[in-house]
């Protein structure tokens, strides 16, 4: 079939047009050119400061005492166990036993390490109320033991530690080293 001719001439203007319109490509791109970067921002100057002050002493309340200090328990009477037996049942005897002999209820034949048996008196005869301390207060990896003893010293007050030192060492009956 062949087509007429007139409509060769407007297949030419359609072309043109799609052409200058920038739809096709003929080579030439009517789009407009990108803008140009903007300046670069001066650089800062460096502004003019005060001379610094002199370095104000830390206030004695937020000096944390050096953990010697902290743990060795203060020369007291043993406290009333009434004051520190439900310390001890509340922190203590979840692994060591109500008793203090290492069968409390999270005590399994399957840990790598049993805890300790407190009312065994040759063991606390060779701890001295120091020794007892640091394990109350940073845990028993503090001592070089296992760590599943979980240090209390930001649990406790210092007095409470000192509670429970004499308290652990009350359950063997033996006096400290």
């Amino acid at each position: 079939m062949t087509r007429p001719i007139a409509f060769q001439p407007m297949l030419a203007l359609a072309l043109g047009a799609v052409c200058v319109a920038g739809l096709g490509g003929c080579g030439t791109s009517h789009a407009k050119p990108p803008p140009a970067p903007a300046p670069a921002a001066p650089p800062k100057t460096a502004r003019p400061t005060a001379p610094k002050a002199a370095p104000q002493p830390v206030p004695a309340a937020w000096v944390l005492t050096p953990p010697k200090a902290a743990l060795a328990p203060a020369p007291l009477a043993a406290p009333a166990a009434a004051v520190t037996e439900p310390l001890f049942a509340h922190y203590c005897a979840a692994c060591h036993g109500a008793e203090g002999r290492g069968d409390g209820q999270y005590y399994s034949d399957s840990l790598p390490a049993r805890p300790a048996n407190l009312t065994d008196a040759a063991v606390m005869k060779s701890l001295t109320d120091e020794q007892i301390s640091t394990v109350i207060t940073g845990g028993s990896a503090a001592a070089g033991k296992s760590p599943l003893c979980p240090p209390w010293g930001r649990v406790l007050s210092k007095e409470q530690i000192v509670e429970l030192t004499h308290y652990v060492r009350g359950l063997s009956a033996s006096p400290a080293k």
